[in-house]
C-alpha cells in the first residue's frame, strides 16, 4: 500500500484516501425496510452528503447479520423496533418500519454511490451495544452464544466476509477504515454484564484478543486500514491494540450541556408531563434481550415525556447552561485533546480521527442545537482545534444525517464547517 505523509496531518495515510475526512454518522444507513425510510435512496443520500461538505460516512456494517461464521450468506435479517412504543428518537428508528433488509446489497449500493461521488465509508459494529436491539432473537441467540473472549475473532471473520464481497466488486477502495467494534474498550463492562464474570477478567485478555483479530484482518486485506475505536482517556489506553492502523477517538465534551433538563430530567418537573415512567421503559422490550445500559432507559423516558409547550423554556435553559459553563466545556475539549496527542506520540504512524462526539440529543422536538449560534461556535472551535493538532478526520456532531433536523435546517452551516476543516490554511 502506498502511503502519504502530510506535514500538517498526523500519521501515514494511504495515497488513495483524502488528506482529511469530514465524517457523518447515519449509524443505521444500511437498514431500510420501505421507501418511507430516511436512507432508502442511497444515491440521493450520498449526493446530499457531498452538498454538505462530507466526504466520509460512518455506519453499522451489518457484521453478524450477513454471514455465518463459516462465511455462508444468511437470509436478509428482519429489523425490529428497538424500544417498542418509544423508538421515535433521533437516529433510532428512521428506516421505514419493521421489515426485512438485505444489508449486504445495501452496502454494495452505498459503496457504488460513494464511488460515483468520491465519498468514503468507515465500517463499524455496534452489535453488543445497540445493534442487537434491532435484531431478531434467533440472530441474537447465535451471536451472544459466542464466548466474549472469542468475539473479536468472530466479528473479525464477519467483517472479513463483508470486505471480501466489496473487493470482489472493486469497491473496497471506498473503505477509509474498518473497526471490529465501536467504543471497543467499554465492552469489558458490557460483556461482564452478560457473562457474570468481572470486567477485570476481560482486561487480562482484551488487548491480546483484539490484536489477534486485527492481525488476521490486516493479512487478509492489506489494502484496508483497520482502526481501534474508543474514547481517548488514560485509564483504557493500555487496552488499545498495538497493531491498530487508525485511532478513532470519540469526544462527547459537550454532552453535559443538557444537564438537568433533557438528559437527567428536572427535579421540579418544569419541562415534563409526568406520564412516562421508568417502568414503562423497562418493560417495553419484554420478551426480548434487555438493554444492558440502564442509562438508555433514563434517557428515553425523559425524551418521551417532554411537554411540547415547555420546549422553548428548556432550550433557553440549555443555552444559559452553555454560556455559564463555556470555559468548562472548552476545558473538557482540551482534556480530550491531551489524550489524542498522547496517542499520536505513542503511535507516530497512526492517523487519529474523531468519528463521533460533541453531544447526544434524543428528542426530535428539542431543536436547541439547530438554532443556537453559541452551539455552532463551540463546534467550530472544536473542529479548528482538531485541525490544529493534525487530526485526520472530524465530525460536526453525532446526530447528523439525512434523518436529523439539522440536515435540512443547518445545511449551509454543515457545509461551512466541513469546508473549513478540509481547506489548507
Amino acid at each position: 500500500m502506498e502511503f502519504k505523509t502530510y506535514p500538517d496531518v498526523h500519521g501515514k495515510i494511504p495515497a488513495h484516501l483524502p488528506k482529511r475526512l469530514t465524517i457523518s454518522f447515519p449509524i443505521w444507513g444500511l437498514e431500510d425496510t420501505s421507501p418511507e425510510g430516511a436512507y432508502h435512496d442511497l444515491d440521493k443520500m450520498v449526493r446530499e452528503h457531498v452538498e454538505r461538505g462530507f466526504n466520509c460516512i460512518r455506519l453499522e456494517s451489518g457484521a453478524g447479520l450477513v454471514h455465518d461464521l463459516e462465511g455462508n450468506r444468511l437470509p436478509p435479517p428482519k429489523i425490529l423496533q428497538p424500544f417498542p412504543g418509544y423508538s421515535d428518537n433521533r437516529q433510532a428508528f428512521c428506516i421505514g418500519g419493521e421489515g426485512h433488509c438485505d444489508l449486504l446489497q445495501r452496502l454494495i449500493d452505498l459503496c457504488t454511490a460513494c464511488k460515483k461521488y468520491d465519498v468514503y465509508v468507515i465500517l463499524s459494529s455496534w452489535y453488543f451495544l445497540h445493534t442487537y436491539w434491532y435484531s431478531e432473537e434467533s440472530a441474537n441467540d447465535r451471536n451472544f452464544a459466542i464466548a466474549p473472549e472469542d468475539r473479536f475473532m468472530a466479528f473479525a471473520k464477519y467483517l472479513h466476509y463483508i470486505l471480501r464481497e466489496l473487493e470482489d466488486r472493486d469497491l473496497a477502495d471506498r473503505v477509509a477504515s474498518a473497526e471490529i467494534f465501536n467504543e471497543v474498550n467499554d465492552l469489558t463492562v458490557h460483556w461482564a454484564f452478560h457473562s457474570g464474570k468481572s470486567p477485570a477478567y476481560y482486561w487480562t485478555i482484551f488487548r491480546e484478543k483484539h490484536e489477534e483479530a486485527l492481525d488476521f484482518l490486516q493479512k487478509e486485506h492489506p489494502n484496508i486500514l483497520f482502526s481501534c475505536d474508543d474514547t481517548p482517556r488514560g485509564e483504557t489506553m493500555c487496552l488499545n491494540p498495538r497493531n491498530m492502523q487508525v485511532f478513532n477517538g470519540h469526544n462527547y465534551f459537550l454532552w453535559d450541556v443538557y444537564g438537568n433538563t433533557l438528559e437527567e430530567g428536572d427535579e421540579k418537573g418544569d419541562y415534563f408531563l409526568g406520564k412516562v415512567t421508568m417502568e414503562d421503559l423497562e418493560h417495553c422490550r419484554d420478551g426480548r434481550k434487555a438493554n444492558s445500559s440502564y442509562g438508555w432507559y433514563v434517557r428515553l423516558k425523559y425524551c418521551h415525556d417532554i411537554d411540547p409547550e415547555k420546549v422553548p423554556a428548556m432550550e433557553e435553559a440549555i443555552e444559559a447552561r452553555l454560556n455559564e459553563k463555556w470555559d468548562n466545556f472548552a476545558q473538557n475539549l482540551e482534556n480530550s485533546l491531551y489524550w489524542y496527542r498522547r496517542t499520536m506520540k505513542d503511535y507516530p504512524d497512526v492517523p487519529v480521527m474523531c468519528g463521533e462526539g460533541v453531544t447526544y440529543c434524543s428528542s426530535k422536538i428539542v431543536l436547541w442545537e439547530e438554532k443556537s449560534q453559541r452551539f455552532w461556535e463551540m463546534v467550530e472551535h472544536a473542529m479548528k482545534r482538531y485541525k490544529e493538532i493534525g487530526m485526520w478526520g472530524s465530525v460536526v456532531k453525532t446526530c447528523c444525517g439525512p434523518e436529523d433536523p439539522c440536515w435540512t435546517m443547518c445545511k449551509d452551516k454543515l457545509l461551512e464547517l466541513n469546508m473549513k476543516f478540509l481547506k489548507d490554511e
